[in-house]
This record gives C-alpha cells, structure tokens and sequence, in this order.
C-alpha cells in the first residue's frame, strides 16, 4: 500500500469520523426531546429498561469487527452521556 493510499483510506475515516459526531449530535438532539416530553408528564429521565433494551438490541446487531464488549463500553458512555446532558438541562 503507497503513502497516497494510506491518506486516502484516513481521509475516509476523517469522514466518517464526522458523520459518527453528527449522527450522536443528532441522537442528543432526539433525546432532549423525550426528556421535554417526560417532564410534561413527570417521568424520570433515568429508564433503566429503555437502556438495557438498546443494549440487548444493539448486541444483535451483526458486526464483523466490533466486539459485544467495546459495543457495550462505546453505548454505555454515550447513554451516560445522554443522561448528563439531560439532567444538566432539566435543572435550567
């Protein structure tokens, strides 16, 4: 593999990379919605259930090099993530 191939297969992840941030940019956006939607009706943001279900779901999912337990720790950092961000904004 030549030095151009290997900066055009990085250019590529660099795109990706981008996409990733705007697509978990995007899921926080839909969760601020469900958040505002829990507080009319005074459910806690915190859904246990909701998180072990996307877990589960997600461990179906077939991937070819990504193993259940980087699955595992990348969700369970974005869901920690998520609920951060919620609480900060509930308390505004």
């Amino acid at each position: 593999m030549t030095t151009s191939n290997i900066e055009l297969l990085r250019k590529y992840i660099d795109i990706i990379d981008k996409e990733i941030l705007a697509l978990l940019d995007r899921r926080m956006e839909l969760s601020l919605l469900i958040s505002k939607e829990k507080k009319l009706k005074n459910i806690d943001i915190l859904d246990l259930e909701r998180e072990k279900y996307i877990l589960d779901n997600l461990l179906l999912q077939k991937k070819e090099y990504i193993t259940p337990e980087a699955t595992i720790k990348i969700f369970q950092e974005i869901l920690n993530n998520s609920v951060t961000i919620l609480k900060n904004n509930n308390q505004k």
